[in-house]
């Protein structure tokens, strides 16, 4: 018996490292697969692949939320583009760092791609790090040290949201103190905190 729950423990895991786990997946389905993104090419194949990729090993984002990818496709088939080249660019792949430059230089805008980034939790941010470098290198845009100090600023922000209501969950009902512990997991998850999960376990 104790063999089974230690087998069962091992695939077990937090949301955050599942959420992980689906950014991973889809940046390694994107830099190693052949499809390239054309004006004939149907976007949402990719997004189809992807969320067929993540059944097949028994995840899927309905689960915890929009992926980078579904993320990206909101912002429109051009940003969609830009965000599958500079992936597969920074995986090295040096037609895509064309299609990147091109891109820069005719469709996408700094701010555009800030937009996009902004809508991005801390804990995908982070895992895009790398091709976030890679686009500064390429553009000059330097959206990375934006990002970063816009990112931070919430995280400062969102930490003191999570200290302050711990503090006002220790005089509130169970009921409330429920809905406040929710809160705090859902601000944590945003922000990917994982230095305050014993705060808010100990409310």
């Amino acid at each position: 018996m104790d063999d089974i729950i230690q087998r069962i423990e091992m695939f077990m895991h937090t949301s955050e490292e599942i959420r992980d786990m689906e950014i991973i997946i889809e940046m390694a389905m994107i830099v190693d697969d052949d499809m390239t993104l054309t004006e004939a090419f149907n976007i949402a194949d990719l997004k189809a692949k992807g969320t067929s990729m993540l059944k097949k090993i028994g995840m899927g984002t309905h689960n915890t939320g929009d992926g980078l990818i579904q993320i990206a496709l909101k912002s429109g088939k051009i940003m969609a583009e830009f965000i599958f080249h500079a992936i597969r660019a920074a995986g090295g792949n040096e037609k895509s760092v064309e299609r990147v430059k091109e891109l820069a230089n005719t469709e996408v805008s700094k701010e555009q791609l800030m937009d996009l980034l902004l809508k991005l939790d801390m804990a995908t941010l982070h895992l895009i790090s790398g091709p976030l470098h890679a686009i500064d290198a390429w553009t000059g845009w330097h959206v990375w040290a934006h990002i970063k100090t816009a990112t931070e600023t919430g995280l400062s922000k969102a930490k003191k949201a999570i200290a302050d209501l711990a503090d006002a969950a220790k005089s509130a009902s169970d009921e409330v103190k429920k809905k406040l512990k929710s809160l705090m997991h859902g601000i944590a998850r945003l922000f990917g905190i994982d230095d305050l999960q014993n705060t808010i376990k100990a409310v």
